[in-house]
């Protein structure tokens, strides 16, 4: 029995592009992370634009809100780097309550659910065990010829499958692990903003490695969630209101659920990648910064005033390609997050709209796969490019280390998906290599953390003259 293929995939799946289904809510219980995740991540820059606005009121000299809160009697405030701060406590709350403690909350607590469905799935399968997955299906009475095979590695007896059993199983220690590197490495950085005194606004180099610094903790709890809905597919998994879904002809069945677990699979890897892509500007406008800094630097020591005119025109073409690739990130995960929660939350009322998704599904995916590939091919080249020119000029900020940090996942995403191609794992369905896929990332997302422990430190000297740097152009702006 050979099983069709899945459009724009080169492993065997089922026929699920060719099957029309609808739910009648979402699975609550188990919750879809990606919508959550991206509206939060909307909010947190929202949240971390005010905080910034408020933070740069009180560290200005003479501040209103400053004099206002601290009295009459502190007229001469100076700034907050010279000599004793007037407002130690409220620049301690500003630094608590900045975006990054949301952030690591929320993302705390996101781990947290995703660990207790992640265990409640192991109490009732008794850890994964293959009797136990497969008596899970012996309630199906419609089952596809083809079941076996998708799930030949994890409920059959294949030799092979206790290795994908344990990888998984110890997928979720790296995620925890991955949590609290990244929350540690972020906490380097505030504190050495605390004691350079200022605040986050002040100090951009230190903001931006905050914000590069969390993709690790991201793309971990997206593969994670991921490698979730997987295990549920193969547990016939029915939590929540997973047993109300139904395809088109109004049953339940367990290809209904497959289908709607392997497109939140696809979407939650598609908010990582927009964040990935947001992480990739930040690392560009570093890059361009320190070399603006020390042009600026050369410029001086001449006797020369003022910034290169020639730096705007570098920082604006490099920038063109990493926007469009922001932007085809994003355009591909809106389109995917309002589809998949239109199918998951509106119900049997979004039939016609499902149809019209499913049919143009094909020339959806191959768009966006053009998309993206001249989008990221333009924006890496031109941070290279960059990178490449000026390299006298990066020798401090040591641009390699700081580039796979934050590239890299998406190399290791594309190098694992030929990977699935290679004997013996090409005999995985797409099912199974999902899983596989999803373990190996929660684990190598650990990995990665570390090196941005090593690429970020925020001891580093460059910190301090992109302070300067950046002083100077607020003063010409103004």
């Amino acid at each position: 029995f050979k099983k069709p293929r899945v459009e724009g995939s080169t492993r065997p799946f089922s026929n699920l592009t060719t099957l029309r289904f609808q739910t009648h809510r979402a699975p609550a219980g188990t919750m879809y992370v990606a919508p959550v995740l991206a509206l939060g991540l909307v909010l947190l820059l929202a949240y971390r634009c005010c905080v910034k606005i408020l933070e740069h009121r009180w560290h200005r000299p003479h501040s209103p809100a400053r004099q206002a809160l601290l009295g009459a009697e502190d007229q001469d405030l100076g700034s907050p780097s010279d000599g004793e701060d007037s407002g130690p406590l409220m620049r301690l709350m500003l630094l608590v309550f900045h975006y990054y403690t949301p952030l690591y909350l929320v993302l705390g607590w996101l781990t947290l659910t995703e660990l207790r469905d992640w265990h409640s799935l192991l109490a009732r399968t008794h850890w994964l065990e293959p009797a136990a997955l497969r008596a899970s299906f012996d309630d199906e009475t419609d089952l596809p010829s083809w079941w076996g095979n998708e799930l030949q590695y994890t409920v059959g007896d294949k030799s092979g499958s206790g290795c994908l059993r344990y990888l998984s199983l110890v997928s979720p220690i790296f995620v925890v692990l991955t949590w609290l590197v990244t929350c540690c490495n972020t906490l380097r950085h505030v504190y050495v903003v605390h004691c350079k005194r200022g605040g986050v606004n002040s100090h951009p180099g230190h903001d931006s490695a905050i914000l590069i610094i969390a993709l690790p903790l991201i793309y971990s709890l997206m593969a994670f969630k991921s490698l979730n809905r997987m295990w549920m597919i193969c547990a016939n998994s029915k939590a929540g209101s997973l047993g109300d879904v139904v395809d088109f002809s109004g049953q339940h069945n367990w290809i209904a659920r497959l289908v709607m677990c392997q497109l939140m699979y696809k979407t939650n890897f598609m908010v990582a990648d927009v964040y990935e892509a947001m992480a990739l500007f930040q690392f560009a406008w570093l890059t361009l910064s320190v070399i603006g800094a020390h042009r600026y630097k050369k410029k001086k020591a001449n006797g020369e005033v003022g910034e290169d005119p020639t730096q705007k025109g570098i920082e604006a073409l490099t920038v063109q390609g990493i926007y469009l690739f922001i932007f085809s990130c994003l355009l591909e995960a809106v389109y995917y997050l309002f589809t998949t929660s239109v199918e998951a939350y509106v119900g049997a009322a979004a039939l016609h709209f499902t149809i019209k998704v499913q049919n143009i599904k094909e020339k959806v995916h191959f768009f966006f796969l053009g998309c993206g590939t001249i989008a990221s091919s333009a924006a890496i080249g031109n941070v290279v490019t960059v990178e490449l020119t000026f390299h006298e000029f990066l020798e401090e900020f040591r641009p390699s280390a700081k580039f796979w940090s934050t590239k890299i996942l998406v190399s290791i995403a594309f190098l694992q998906s030929l990977l699935l191609l290679v004997p013996p794992l090409d005999t995985m369905s797409v099912t199974e290599g999902n899983l596989f896929y999803a373990s190996l990332l929660c684990i190598e997302c650990f990995g990665v953390s570390l090196l941005h422990w090593i690429a970020w430190n925020p001891a580093e000297g460059w910190y301090t003259a992109l302070v300067e740097y950046m002083r100077m152009k607020g003063n010409e702006g103004t």
